[in-house]
């Protein structure tokens, strides 16, 4: 059918040939004409028209047959700007070039067999006037206005001539050039679809039986990679920890091996695809699904590297005398993850094609509904916002909550972890820290102590006196007690005992000099009963009988 509809053009090819030729000039070796014309490497390319888009087409592959045994890299050059009269918005960002060049030579070949006639029949710039598609006569080769983008009111080859190029070239190929044709464009077809046998050329599910074992052993030897160069990194590393340099350098390269492999893995999978020629919806799919890992490792690299970082910051805060970087250096660190996992996912997805920008303004358009579902989460953020401002407590500060007491561990975004006496974790919500009365002890100059020793009732006035007098001098001279300020006095007559009421601060920085501070004063304290022969009361009680039963 093709060939009969090639020979009923013939006549019509020498027509337009005839008509075309006094206006674009004849030069050998190229017959068709449009290869003679002057090049501006500035002229802009014109596609007002079908007409302006096929000859401006026409006129770079005819230069690019002409140039192409001379200079390869020039001929590339009217390769591509042939490749600018076709449609490539649904190519992958990746193989653009490639595809666009290999449809550009196909479509010249196609053209050169059927009778696409250098723009004779196609409607001019004044005919094209509201045309929104033009179909070359006899094909489905097809012209588009393209209507958005940079390049809007332009006629372009349509995306579907685009993908569909290498199948009209499949069902011309056998057909022999139009007489007075630039005799294609010299493309030659890949020895793979030549050589290879039947079977393994039989199509299953969209692809070739050989390009889906292509396709099983890429992956394979992607793994291999990833494996061969992660061993590779860890024992080059190893030989430059062996010399004690570069210690941090080592130490990132080390976090860095595994998504290095991944990485290579992910780019053996992206020439595979170009070397193996995967093509419409499954080479759109592969490439998705190798450019999503491709993101996924840069992203979770961008992470490791500044989580490694953060980390590096954190450890350094804790060697300073400031106390307030101890608490903002591990909640910047987890801002830092955060913002890292979201600003690379938006770069990933645009990557990807997704339209961030639309996801974004929908986001805006929710965020009142947001908003009122988070509004706990919102007021926890300024809680710890409050928290940080005002400091109430810092980490490592002993405060009491509520009926709650005991260590700060961490402040975070939400909430607050206290780890209490019975070594249990207590969260405290933010919004109920900022709210609440906070008692820290953590923040004391002087720890107070309070007793009341109970001397039992056979003890002597001198031995009271006596005793009064020593725990004073004990208080008194340790280094550890405030010397302005404490009380010893023998106090109230309790039911037991005869009380004596003890009164004095500490001057100690944690809980723990407190509780060895304490128990050396207590010590003292028993030393000194023991020495002056008195003897601490307990509870007792006396019954009285005033007569027994007969």
């Amino acid at each position: 059918m093709v060939l009969s509809r090639a020979r009923h053009y013939l006549p019509a090819a020498g027509l337009a040939l005839a008509l075309a030729l006094p206006v674009f000039g004849a030069e050998a070796p190229v017959p068709v004409g449009l290869a003679s014309l002057p090049v501006n490497p500035l002229e802009p390319l014109r596609t007002e028209s079908p007409k302006d888009t096929l000859r401006s087409f026409l006129a770079a592959m005819a230069r690019y047959r002409q140039a192409a045994p001379r200079n390869r890299a020039g001929a590339t050059g009217h390769l591509d700007r042939a490749a600018r009269t076709l449609d490539l918005s649904e190519v992958p960002a990746l193989f653009r070039d490639e595809a666009a060049r290999e449809a550009a030579l196909l479509l010249k070949e196609v053209i050169d067999r059927v009778g696409g006639l250098e723009g004779f029949g196609a409607p001019g710039e004044d005919a094209a006037k509201g045309l929104l598609r033009w179909r070359i006569p006899g094909t489905e080769i097809t012209l588009v206005r393209i209507e958005q983008g940079e390049r809007a009111g332009e006629f372009l080859f349509s995306r579907d001539t685009v993908a569909r190029s290498k199948e009209f070239y499949q069902k011309v190929r056998a057909l022999p050039y139009v007489q007075g044709s630039a005799g294609g464009a010299g493309y030659v077809e890949p020895w793979l679809n030549l050589e290879l046998p039947d079977w393994a050329r039989r199509t299953l599910v969209l692809v070739p039986n050989w390009k889906w074992l292509a396709i099983v052993a890429g992956y394979v030897a992607g793994l291999l990679v990833r494996y061969l160069l992660s061993v590779l990194l860890r024992a080059v590393l190893g030989l430059f920890a062996r010399f004690g340099r570069l210690s941090q350098g080592i130490e990132l390269g080390r976090v860095l091996a595994r998504p290095a492999g991944w990485a290579a893995a992910g780019f053996l999978w992206l020439v595979a695809l170009h070397a193996l020629q995967f093509e419409g919806p499954v080479l759109t799919a592969l490439t998705f699904l190798v450019q999503a890992h491709l993101s996924v490792v840069a992203v979770w690299s961008v992470y490791l590297v500044l989580d490694r970082l953060m980390a590096a910051a954190v450890q350094r805060a804790h060697r300073t005398q400031n106390a307030l970087d101890d608490q903002l250096m591990p909640l910047l660190r987890k801002v830092v993850r955060i913002l890292t996992i979201l600003v690379g996912s938006l770069v990933a997805f645009q990557n990807l094609g997704f339209n961030v920008m639309s996801v974004v303004a929908g986001l805006g358009l929710g965020g009142l509904a947001f908003a009122l579902a988070a509004q706990d989460t919102v007021a926890n953020l300024f809680g710890s916002a409050m928290i940080f401002l005002d400091q109430p407590f810092r980490v490592g500060d002993w405060v009491k909550i509520g009926g709650a007491e005991g260590v700060v561990e961490e402040i975070g975004f939400r909430s607050t972890r206290i780890r209490t006496p019975h070594d249990s974790l207590l969260t405290v919500p933010n919004k109920a820290m900022a709210d609440a009365e906070v008692d820290n002890l953590g923040r004391r100059q002087f720890r107070r102590v309070d007793l009341r020793l109970g001397l039992s009732y056979a003890t002597k006035p001198a031995q009271i006196e006596a005793f009064v007098e020593g725990l004073r001098k004990v208080i008194a001279m340790h280094p550890s007690t405030r010397k302005e300020e404490y009380h010893v006095a023998f106090d109230a007559f309790a039911d037991s005992a005869l009380e004596v009421a003890v009164s004095f601060f500490l001057k100690v920085d944690t809980r723990m000099d407190e509780l060895r501070v304490r128990q050396e004063l207590f010590l003292e304290f028993v030393r000194l009963a023991d020495k002056q022969g008195v003897s601490f009361a307990f509870p007792t009680r006396t019954v009285h009988v005033e007569s027994l039963p007969k």
